[in-house]
């Protein structure tokens, strides 16, 4: 196999000796003897510049046959990777923009050494300024998680649907004790109790929520070789997702009509027990606590009295925490620890519901006269959630 830096190396060297002999003997006579060896020297690199040259049709050739074979790295540069925390991305072959890319860069590396920043990485020659290639792979997206489906989806429970946009109102009874039965009553009064059902509502009439624009360049979606706006779809999704979380947790710590409220004394276990055991008992189940991420770090870090932890990990799901059995989510939605803040959430999915319909809509804006050049994107979709007041209660800081 040629060793292209070997034969780069060779070449430089010649080059500079020839270079000097030049420089040295420009306005002297050159004895016969001296001047062969110049034109050996110049003999040499033609034949090096003929390697290199085919260094590059037989790499890219075999790249445009996907089989490049990735060298093995050195010692140094692994250390040298380990020490600045790189991690080599991957590189797409299944990609063929990526691969025709690539072969490009990789013709040109062959040929001069230059090889652009966005296929290269720095070995631990630094003071040569040398470059060689490295994997590349199309990005990823990073999103945090719906706080309420996550909650949700630990207690077993999930979102409901109708099919259409249309206006829904669930109807939710909840029973009463009766009476006892009296004989020979002929008033009946007494066993036609008033009260022993009575009839609520949830409300999930729709509404839209959107990710909110965005305008990529025209010139920078050509300028790499992957779809940049499919890409930006899942960033889409989670902003939306978002702007739904911070709506549903905003709306239930501003309800005044969620009575039940645990206000914090600094004792985070004896707070989040009066919390998690605050809700009627026919509520009691199915229940999630939701906690703001400033409050959530201080239960994480509050050990009790013998040292244990009051958030103990699920052994079946290591990124979730529970407290007494039921799940705590971190969320951004809700309030720093600010006096009468609400940092926390009890909800019980048996009086709460959310609500999605399809369709997912995708829109794009080509030719805004605003945004000349540019493409935007904005992502639709349309939800509706409700909940009984009984089925909530809240956590409430006080400094």
């Amino acid at each position: 196999m040629i060793d292209i830096n070997v034969i780069r190396a060779q070449f430089a060297d010649i080059h500079a000796e020839a270079v000097k002999f030049a420089e040295d003997n420009k306005e002297k006579e050159v004895p016969a003897e001296e001047q062969a060896k110049q034109e050996a020297r110049f003999s040499q690199m033609d034949k090096l510049q003929k390697q290199l040259n085919d260094a590059e049709k037989l790499l890219a050739y075999k790249f445009s046959k996907n089989e490049v074979q990735v060298s093995e790295k050195k010692p140094d540069q692994i250390a040298f990777e380990k020490s600045e925390n790189i991690e080599p991305k991957q590189f797409d072959f299944d990609n063929e923009d990526d691969r025709k890319s690539f072969g490009k860069a990789l013709g040109r590396w062959a040929t001069d050494g230059a090889m652009p920043a966005e296929f290269s990485t720095l070995t631990t020659a630094t003071s040569s300024s040398a470059y060689l290639p490295k994997q590349v792979t199309g990005g990823s997206t990073i999103v945090a998680g719906n706080s309420i489906r996550e909650g949700m989806a630990a207690v077993g429970a999930t979102p409901v649907s109708l099919g259409s946009t249309a206006d829904w109102n669930e109807i939710v009874i909840l029973p009463a004790a009766g009476s006892d039965l009296t004989e020979g009553n002929d008033s009946g009064g007494e066993n036609n109790s008033d009260g022993s059902a009575a009839f609520s509502k949830i409300n999930l009439k729709c509404y839209g929520e959107k990710s909110g624009q965005i305008w990529i360049s025209n010139m920078e979606s050509r300028a790499v070789n992957i779809n940049l706006l499919d890409r930006t779809v899942p960033a889409l999704q989670g902003a939306k997702e978002l702007r739904l979380e911070t709506k549903v947790l905003s709306a239930m710590a501003a309800d005044g009509g969620i009575t039940r409220v645990t206000q914090t004394t600094g004792d985070v276990y004896a707070d989040l027990s009066a919390l998690n055991n605050s809700l009627p008992k026919a509520f009691d189940r199915q229940k999630f606590i939701v906690l703001n991420s400033e409050y959530y770090a201080d239960a994480v870090a509050f050990r009790g009295a013998d040292g244990h932890p009051v958030l103990i990990t699920d052994p079946q799901n290591q990124t979730l925490v529970r407290f007494n059995g039921t799940p705590v989510i971190k969320t951004d939605a809700l309030s720093g620890e600010g006096s009468n803040n609400i940092v926390g959430l009890l909800i019980s999915c048996v009086g709460f519901r959310l609500r999605d319909e399809d369709p997912v809509e995708v829109i794009r804006y080509p030719n805004d006269p605003a945004h000349t050049g540019d493409t935007g994107l904005d992502l639709v979709a349309y939800h509706s959630h409700g909940y009984l007041p009984q089925s909530v209660a809240k956590l409430e800081f006080e400094s």
